[in-house]
């Protein structure tokens, strides 16, 4: 509706990239259900999400924990681009000229999607680790990652909750 293409393409795409998320997480969510359920719906779905979901890609190597993390990083860069962005237009007034408008509200959308998605990958990651899919590289490159993490960093919170559940799972490599 008045937009161009090029907008309403990232808005789709963002859009189309946090349901896609969503589905994994809710899918995770019923395995979790099915690990204390015994119906037959739920069992399927366990088989679902252990040989397909979460099962290594033919010729990988790299595990869900990594593919996940990997993901993380992807979307935080993405983030540092739109805030960039979003800063320099802010800088040389371009946040205040009407010609700009739509733009900014574009990355600004960018930028909310981007924390959800960084948010639900996060979810995605405790419960790959808490059902023990992860191995002892993958919590140092956690650490690594807290280690190089400011204080202001707003999506710290994330890996917090992930390298807690990591400690809990793997407390005697510490």
């Amino acid at each position: 509706m008045g937009r161009p293409l090029l907008q309403c393409g990232l808005v789709r795409f963002h859009q189309q990239r946090k349901y896609a998320l969503d589905s994994l997480r809710l899918l995770l969510e019923l395995d979790r259900l099915a690990e204390e359920d015994t119906s037959e719906v739920l069992g399927q779905i366990k088989l679902f999400v252990d040989n397909i979901v979460l099962a290594l890609p033919p010729g990988s190597t790299q595990r869900p924990v990594g593919r996940c993390t990997g993901a993380m990083s992807f979307v935080k860069t993405l983030l540092k681009k739109a805030l960039d962005k979003m800063t320099a237009a802010s800088l040389f007034g371009q946040d205040r000229l009407g010609d700009f408008g739509g733009e900014m509200q574009t990355i600004d959308f960018s930028r909310v999607s981007l924390y959800q998605q960084h948010e639900l990958l996060a979810v995605i990651l405790n419960r790959i680790i808490e059902k023990g899919l992860g191995q002892q590289a993958d919590f140092n490159a956690l650490l690594d990652t807290l280690e190089k993490a400011d204080k202001y960093d707003a999506l710290l919170g994330a890996h917090l909750c992930s390298a807690t559940f990591e400690y809990r799972s793997y407390r005697s490599f510490c």
